[in-house]
């Protein structure tokens, strides 16, 4: 379609409804700037509210008329006009100089045809396709492999491979130069690349274990040279005497780890690699996450390259409390985020913790992403009640694709609930019709979007920072030396998450590295989540922040217990200011003081339904005021004390409750706005409220600030306290100003 067309298109369309709107104004600059703490896209330097419309294009191409056109006609009517899809057909077989992209554009031409103001973020993987001229060629040894023998299903090369490298961002930057030299120039936003998965993990990783393909084998020890001056310094890091910088292997699981799955039964769950006879594991997850972000760094340099830093790159990366197991390939999270090229990062919505009366939060640190410039997008791809299932394919079962909203209302609550972490965490998302099913094929999402992003804008014009009572830091290097590859990430990072975002207290979600140097702002509370591998020198840094703020840190399970030379409980000890001893069994606690009718402990099939760890940490150390018990043998599992200038609280379970956090945040001198499990999100300017269930909800405003009802009502306000009615699966906003204004 020429640009002669197009502009006739839109005349007509323009005449045709009545619209005084500006014709389409093509993109010459893209880019992602911070303003005053908040991360904003700016198309020719006018900032913009970064909602898409995602149409599964490649699962239902026979639907363009029944789903994708009335799909972006409500989306061009509510504002959005940035559009995504899988490029599909690009077609090799006549060369590199003259692929065909006919199949993409035919796409962008049927957006358009409907949305003449229609701009895109391509989403493009890197190949291999059965079209490249080297396809029957490939070497077999730069295939993805798995030490039972197969290769990955879908044919990938090892995310390793040179041979991958090279032609993958030859076909890369011809498809960038190709596309910007178009018609279609001025309507690409960003490039959103990745593969040969293109979220950015290895590929069946979960299901089969590490790549052990030769290609990864001889990356592997390209790394561990970088790292190791000699063999003796790696036999003595490994525990092996025979091993040797030219003979290292990547390591193979032990049978029956894979596919990784839940450990039932009684014999304790190993939490940590053994080391040093382990530590190959902890090495290979390192390198497999540098190896990723070293692949997602050369793409966003690349795109600045070949759009003269015009336009924006998007990658699937950072699923810090996510992604399960130690080497899924997203720990170099920090790297990417401190790069100057990379200017979007992206998952889906945690697919644990989204149905109705959950936090359905991010999977990353997102905080930290928009402290460093970056823009952080949720893609929201979950089941709404317009979905046709008829037309769902059967790849997508309800375990994986979440379960059908039942009605208009509870899609519209969920929505809006998943639209408010965006306000409130300065983010972007996408609505993804995954299924290509009609996901939001009627008129309701669209007019309440239209509402909600006339809030979002109020930010764009007049950005304050968030700035959270609570802190919740990852450390994205210490899953290197988790061996537990569900039970630990689930109670420790997913639920832990979930929890948090349930304990009415405002939180925000951080790196460890981010905390050390001092881009967190300063909070009433931090949550050490999974603080468990820390140099002498961090512990340092943390325990210098912590008293110079004179606040309170609480740790959970495990903090600085994987030292430099291992297992180190002395360190534990300096870094929290309480002893802790270990005798492995079933956690699962009863409170006691403060905590005494609360109980809590993620669940397993010890005698008392808890998890069996190994370790297991109890407080050993009577200068520690105890505020919970293990329920299996009445050791202390929880307690406090004063650590130089702050107050620490150790947690000895995973499986935390959201009273039991809430209380400790308030203890701690956060503000907390509800006590009933409900979902708070809020900034200095809104307050939004979602709850699991019905009733007259108790909503408690800090001093000298006042409230307005957005949504919904406020029935009676006593004091600062304010109630307002609630039915089961509500999302309600409010409006916060100062009591004198």
């Amino acid at each position: 379609m020429n640009r002669t067309i197009i502009a006739i298109i839109t005349l007509a369309l323009n005449l045709q409804t009545g619209h005084a709107e500006q014709p389409f104004e093509p993109i010459n600059k893209a880019a992602i700037d911070a303003r005053d703490g908040m991360a904003r896209l700016l198309i020719n330097g006018r900032p913009k509210v970064p909602m898409v419309f995602f149409f599964n294009t490649r699962q239902n191409t026979n639907y363009v008329e029944r789903f994708q056109d009335p799909q972006v006609r409500l989306a061009a009517e509510a504002g959005v006009h940035i559009y995504s899809f899988l490029m599909c057909g690009e077609d090799f077989s006549k060369g590199w100089d003259k692929i065909d992209y006919s199949a993409t554009e035919k796409i962008l031409d049927d957006f358009i045809r409907v949305d003449p103001k229609a701009v895109f973020i391509l989403r493009y993987s890197t190949g291999p396709t059965p079209s490249w001229l080297e396809w029957s060629s490939i070497p077999k040894d730069q295939l993805w492999r798995y030490a039972d023998g197969s290769t990955s299903s879908s044919g990938c090369l090892s995310l390793a491979s040179d041979y991958y490298w090279d032609l993958s961002d030859r076909g890369t930057a011809a498809m960038i130069r190709h596309f910007e030299g178009s018609i279609y120039g001025g309507r690409i936003l960003a490039y959103h690349i990745g593969g040969p998965n293109i979220e950015m993990f290895a590929d069946e990783y979960r299901e089969k274990g590490p790549d052990v393909s030769i290609a990864n084998t001889v990356r592997f020890r390209a790394w561990l040279k970088a790292n190791y001056p000699d063999d003796s310094s790696l036999q003595r890091a490994w525990g092996k005497p025979d091993v040797t910088l030219t003979s290292a292997e990547v390591p193979r699981g032990e049978p029956g780890r894979f596919p990784m799955h839940m450990e039932i039964g009684a014999a304790p769950i190993k939490v940590f690699y053994n080391l040093p006879g382990e530590q190959a594991w902890v090495d290979y997850s390192s390198y497999v996450s540098e190896l990723a972000a070293d692949r997602v760094i050369r793409w966003a340099e690349m795109v600045r390259r070949e759009t003269a830093g015009n336009k924006l790159s998007v990658f699937c990366y950072g699923y810090t409390s996510e992604l399960i197991g130690s080497f899924g390939g997203h720990g170099a999270i920090q790297r990417v985020i401190e790069h100057p090229a990379i200017d979007i990062l992206m998952s889906p919505i945690p697919y644990v913790g989204r149905t109705s009366g959950e936090p359905a939060g991010f999977m990353s640190a997102v905080d930290s992403v928009a402290a460093h410039g970056k823009l952080w997008l949720n893609e929201d791809d979950i089941h709404t009640h317009l979905v046709s299932k008829e037309d769902v394919p059967k790849w997508l079962p309800d375990a994986t694709f979440g379960v059908q909203a039942r009605d208009s209302r509870e899609t519209l609550n969920l929505l809006d609930r998943n639209f408010a972490q965006l306000v409130m965490h300065r983010s972007a998302s996408w609505w993804m019709d995954l299924a290509g099913a009609g996901a939001f094929n009627g008129p309701e999402p669209w007019v309440m979007l239209r509402e909600r992003m006339t809030l979002y804008e109020e930010n764009l014009k007049n950005p304050l920072p968030f700035l959270p009572e609570v802190a919740v830091l990852f450390d994205s290097e210490s899953k290197y030396y988790v061996k537990s590859d569900w039970d630990a990430f689930y109670w420790g990072l997913m639920d832990l998450r979930n929890k948090c975002g349930q304990s009415g207290v405002s939180v925000g979600w951080y790196t460890m590295k981010d905390f050390i140097s001092g881009v967190v702002p300063p909070c009433k509370a931090y949550l050490f989540a999974n603080a468990y591998h820390l140099e002498k020198d961090q512990v340092e840094a943390i325990r210098k922040r912590l008293d110079a703020e004179k606040t309170t840190a609480l740790w959970v399970y495990a903090p600085g217990f994987m030292g430099t030379g291992g297992p180190d409980l002395e360190q534990v000890k300096y870094l929290t200011g309480i002893k802790l001893a270990i005798r492995d069994g079933e956690q699962g606690s009863n409170g006691e003081g403060v905590l005494n009718d609360l109980s809590w402990g993620g669940g397993g099939k010890g005698t008392n339904g808890f998890l069996v760890l190994s370790p297991r940490f109890f407080v050993d150390d009577p200068s520690a005021q105890p505020l919970g018990r293990y329920k299996s043998d009445g050791l202390v599992s929880t307690a406090r004390t004063t650590n130089g200038l702050h107050q620490s609280i150790y947690l000895g379970d995973m499986g935390l409750s959201a009273e039991l956090l809430g209380r400790l945040f308030t203890g701690a001198g956060a503000h907390r706005w509800t006590c009933g499990g409900e979902v708070v999100l809020t900034d200095s300017r809104f307050l939004a409220v979602h709850s699991g269930n019905a009733g007259l909800k108790r909503i408690e405003l800090p001093s000298g600030i006042t409230a307005q009802a957005i949504t919904g009502k406020i029935e009676k306000q006593v004091g600062q306290v304010i109630y307002a009615p609630f039915e089961a699966g509500d999302t309600r906003w409010f409006r916060l100003k100062p009591a004198s204004w």
